[in-house]
């Protein structure tokens, strides 16, 4: 099992107190998608309440890392096995940010099977290992991944070798992210 990492954790639960405080967390309600984050019932338009639960699932990564035949860096074991969450819509200094979020059991399924896509492609590619955990502009295609080997946010281009430093870990780029 990879181990937390305790600065991600630290940023992102700081970041998530941010988006609680500071968003109407309400989406639409499907109840063929449930998630213990639901709050209440749903109200008169088909949005639901929901808030962050925390989960602490390390790990959920370890298939992956299995097929993979590689550990999945612990800053992404964090960001994605520490809390069941819908997405944040917040800002960077580079634009908007998306950040993924996993919504319940189901949900951390698929989450893997695309992860695993997106690393396979790469491997066809022959450009190291990221694995993403946010969108960015809405008509953008880039995406924001951490570099497996080093930690490293990056924006990268799915489908190309285009990649850009962002910032050196996933703590710091959380720690510099305000709700929108």
């Amino acid at each position: 099992m990879t181990p937390p990492d305790p600065g991600t954790a630290l940023a992102l639960d700081a970041l998530i107190a941010r988006c609680v405080t500071a968003q109407d967390l309400r989406t639409a309600h499907d109840p063929d998608w449930p998630s213990p984050c639901e709050q209440g019932t749903p109200d008169g338009l088909g949005e639901i309440a929901w808030t962050p639960v925390r989960r602490d699932d390390f790990d959920l990564f370890e298939p992956l890392a299995e097929t993979l035949e590689q550990a999945v860096h612990p800053s992404i074991v964090t960001f994605y096995g520490r809390w069941y969450s819908d997405g944040f819509r917040t800002l960077a200094r580079q634009g908007d940010v998306d950040l993924l979020g996993v919504w319940n059991d189901d949900d951390t399924l698929r989450l893997q099977q695309n992860l695993l896509g997106h690393a396979l492609q790469q491997r066809r590619q022959r450009t190291p290992a990221t694995f993403f955990f946010a969108l960015t502009e809405a008509d953008s295609e880039a995406i924001l991944s951490v570099d497996n080997a080093t930690g490293a946010v990056v924006l990268e281009l799915p489908g190309t070798k285009q990649r850009e430093d962002v910032c050196p870990d996933l703590a710091s780029f959380l720690d510099q992210l305000t709700p929108r």
